[in-house]
């Protein structure tokens, strides 16, 4: 975007108009209304007098601690032996230094002639015709919190004109005018932090198209690289990542002894007869690796090459045209959160991906935790997995682990660690009632039994929160 294109629109001017007339303004005209009711020469003789209630909204957080500390700092105040003094030596204070919140916290819990709280009550948007004191001090902490909390940096014209009115009436009512010099500052305010922002968008600019260069320079290094990656063949991959692969899967066949064909696992492999992309979800444990590899290891065994991969962009390097191949990834945008990155880049090579895999003999099979699957990032991003991929919910009532399911995935864990007869049948039933991670925590015990022999792990212990 170009600084010269730079234009606000009216609501938005009306936005910084407000924000300039409550921070630059309103706390001058309420400060000199403050020394009014609390002169100066009395400050430290008031707070003193009222020091518990002040330590009462202390404690009740309606006073933070960086405004106690002003008000400790105030020469001549004098303060209960329980509140921490202040060191010696530090700077003096004075209403000058307080803030909105703090006026305004001030004047409504110290009993002052005159001052009331509105019908509506402090917290809450004066009537209109409410012209009291109480009124004046609830509107403009109302203001004051409304521009805080804001999200949307635009107000519309009759908002603005009804607010300024307001904030103006209650300014002249505290002996300042907006009409005077108060008004060029705002305007002065205003066109200098335009001004910043706009020093910023060029500095902004400049970055991107640094990172514009930088891109296109990086996209030309990775051609040359695949290029390269003819000169190293052997096969179909390159040596090196054939061999990494194949120890990989040699890695799976051996996990796959323990799995039980489920009917999850029936519903991934049959979908794959019409589908060339498969996106199993589920919650952390629920076994979507297994799934994905027990599904991949019995399509190498129907003749397809099983390629694992961590990246979209291995998918692009390793494809083989001719060759029926089974990609295998998990966690495919983030294992803990949205990876946005990795999100970004399925959604930029949306279009090389969907060539890829309109040929039957190019298969897909990823793996996400279903919080990520139902993230609004995930799910309005323009990639193939909201196009043209089959979504298959290990936690949906049709796919989640059945009793005699679970049943015969711990019999088969326990056969595989040589412990089939330590365990009886009801036993085994009882630790079928665990519902969180199970086919994990037959894993788990699987891996523990073989890293420690002699000190075997109690299967039941894992299923005993």
């Amino acid at each position: 975007m170009a600084v010269s294109s730079l234009r606000l629109t009216v609501e938005e001017k009306n936005y910084w108009k407000f924000c300039m007339l409550n921070v630059r303004v309103v706390p001058d005209a309420l400060r000199h209304y403050f020394d009014s009711l609390i002169l100066p020469t009395s400050l430290a003789t008031t707070i003193t007098r009222y020091s518990s209630t002040i330590l009462n909204l202390v404690t009740w957080k309606v006073i933070n601690a960086a405004q106690l500390n002003i008000l400790q700092r105030i020469p001549g105040t004098i303060w209960p032996p329980k509140v921490t003094p202040v060191p010696i030596g530090s700077t003096d204070t004075s209403s000058a230094h307080f803030d909105v919140t703090l006026m305004v916290c001030l004047l409504r819990n110290i009993p002052l002639s005159g001052i009331f709280p509105p019908v509506t009550g402090w917290d809450n948007l004066p009537y209109p015709h409410d012209k009291c004191s109480g009124a004046y001090l609830a509107r403009i902490k109302y203001y004051r919190n409304e521009i805080a909390h804001s999200t949307e940096h635009n107000m519309n014209t009759l908002d603005f004109q009804d607010k300024w009115q307001a904030l103006s009436e209650h300014c002249r009512n505290f002996a300042l005018d907006l009409d005077g010099s108060y008004n060029g500052d705002i305007v002065l305010a205003l066109s200098a932090e335009i001004d910043e922002i706009k020093r910023d968008l060029t500095l902004v600019e400049v970055k991107n198209n640094q990172m514009k260069k930088d891109l296109t320079r990086t996209e030309l290094q990775l051609e040359h690289v695949r290029s390269d990656f003819d000169l190293y063949k052997d096969g179909s991959l390159p040596k090196n990542i054939s061999d990494n692969i194949n120890n990989l899967i040699s890695q799976w066949w051996k996990d796959d002894e323990a799995y039980f064909v489920t009917r999850a696992k029936k519903q991934v492999y049959d979908m794959l007869e019409s589908e060339n992309i498969i996106l199993i979800i589920g919650h952390s444990g629920a076994g979507k690796s297994a799934t994905a590899r027990n599904v991949a290891l019995k399509c190498n065994s129907n003749g397809y090459d099983v390629v694992p991969v961590e990246s979209v962009y291995n998918i692009l390097d390793y494809r083989c045209k001719d060759k029926k191949q089974i990609f295998v990834i998990d966690d495919v945008v983030g294992k803990y959160s949205i990876n946005e990155m990795c999100l970004y880049q399925w959604e930029g090579l949306d279009s090389k991906l969907n060539a890829v895999f309109v040929d039957p003999s190019a298969k897909l099979i990823c793996t996400l935790r279903k919080v990520l699957a139902t993230d609004s990032k995930f799910r309005q991003t323009n990639t193939l997995f909201s196009e043209k991929a089959y979504i298959i919910d290990l936690d949906n009532k049709d796919n989640c682990l059945l009793c005699e399911e679970k049943l015969s995935v711990l019999k088969n864990h326990l056969t595989c660690t040589g412990r089939q007869n330590e365990l009886s049948n009801e036993e085994c039933k009882e630790c079928c009632k665990a519902n969180l991670a199970f086919p994990l925590l037959c894993h788990i015990l699987q891996q523990a039994v073989d890293c420690s022999n002699e000190n075997p792990v109690s299967f039941e212990s894992l299923f005993v929160m």
